[in-house]
């Protein structure tokens, strides 16, 4: 089987959606006789080594089916993010180049992200979001299989792009960074060299400096009482393109929580995997529901960290992410932070569910077994997880 990829954009671009398209096709390769990948925006690194062929796509509609004609796959997989197409989220030319494609090449479709809902966009959400809403129902048409990272859009793209069980599929989102498996010992002389004592709980958010905003604004309130009662001590904020000054991320905080919370900005994929691996829960400003949908969440889940239950949070669990991540009171963070076995426990069920062989496996298990039937679609992913673990 061969398969090319299309994204909107692909390394070196910061872009999430081409991250995860290189490691899922990496985890493909050893399924696949070939991986190929076509890109619309930017520059790519064509000396990557997930894909045998690299090139930008004009948007032109027969252009997509010379491009994928001359790469000789029997599918397409469309990495799906209506902001990252076009304009306004409304790639219409999208539209008309899948359509062109259908009889000559199998379509798979994953849906990073699906239409806007009128409250997201203000004023212009009228407009938009109903045309968003169309182009995903006419995408949806176009495709032989359709994946989605979490329940909340299985659902969405079920009831409002009208498609039937035996042709949608959940895929994890899969997690961005490679957070290493440490015994208690060496994750203990990690937290030496970065002067966090034993008894110290440290908290972390990893993501955009937006992401890492709004993750202090939601837990804000739990927060401050945590701090004022020791149940936190330290918290680290990592990640952004770009380097953000201290004063403008914090902005999010209570003056009583600046002086215990450490701004640490852009930082390469290793030095983020240790701050995960060493602190001891997480936070973040999605509810509960949309934790599937977060490669940050996965990274957390990876690394073996709890998440911080908000005040908002009416659900203390989530069906995507039960399996393989903890979800915590800030009362219980002094019991937690202690329990290695927990961590340790999280972090092999994590491998075991979202890791990229296991998840190259489900995937490819999808395209080749000719679209299960619904009733077996579930036992069909259990397998490759099985098989691949």
């Amino acid at each position: 089987m061969r398969v090319t990829f299309l994204s909107p954009q692909l390394p070196p671009a910061v872009c999430g959606v081409g991250d995860h398209t290189v490691h899922l096709a990496s985890a493909m390769r050893e399924h696949c006789s070939g991986i190929t990948a076509l890109y619309v925006h930017g520059a790519a690194d064509e000396s990557g080594q997930a894909f045998q062929r690299v090139e930008r796509w004009n948007r032109r509609p027969e252009a997509l089916a010379d491009l994928v004609r001359e790469h000789g796959s029997g599918w397409l997989w469309v990495q799906y993010s209506p902001y990252g197409y076009g304009y306004q989220g409304l790639p219409w030319y999208l539209v008309h180049a899948l359509r062109r494609l259908r009889g000559r090449v199998k379509i798979a479709l994953y849906f990073h992200e699906a239409h806007c809902g009128l409250a997201q966009l203000g004023w212009k959400g009228y407009v938009l979001s109903p045309l968003q809403r169309r182009i995903g129902q006419k995408l949806a048409r176009c495709a032989d299989v359709l994946f989605t990272s979490c329940e909340l859009y299985c659902d969405l793209i079920r009831r409002d792009y009208r498609v039937p069980d035996e042709k949608l599929f959940k895929l994890p989102i899969g997690s961005n960074i490679h957070v290493p498996i440490l015994t208690a010992n060496k994750r203990q002389q990690l937290r030496q060299s970065l002067g966090w004592a034993p008894t110290e709980t440290v908290a972390i958010t990893f993501g955009s400096a937006g992401s890492q905003r709004s993750a202090l604004r939601r837990n804000h309130p739990t927060l401050i009482e945590a701090i004022h009662k020791k149940q936190i001590h330290r918290m680290i904020c990592i990640g952004g393109v770009t380097d953000m000054p201290a004063a403008a991320l914090l902005d999010a905080c209570d003056n009583s929580l600046r002086p215990h919370t450490t701004v640490m900005g852009h930082q390469d994929d290793h030095r983020v995997a240790q701050m995960l691996v060493a602190a001891d829960v997480a936070l973040t400003g999605y509810p509960v529901e949309r934790f599937g949908k977060s490669s940050a969440i996965m990274a957390y889940a990876m690394a073996g960290l709890p998440v911080l239950r908000s005040d908002e949070d009416e659900n203390l669990q989530c069906a995507d992410t039960r399996e393989f991540l903890r979800i915590v009171h800030a009362h219980q963070l002094p019991e937690i932070a202690c329990d290695e076995r927990a961590r340790l426990d999280q972090q092999e069920r994590a491998m075991a569910s979202i890791s990229w062989p296991v998840l190259g496996r489900r995937a490819f298990m999808v395209l080749d077994g000719s679209l299960p039937q619904a009733g077996l679609r579930e036992a069909c992913l259990s397998k490759a997880a099985s098989q691949a673990g």
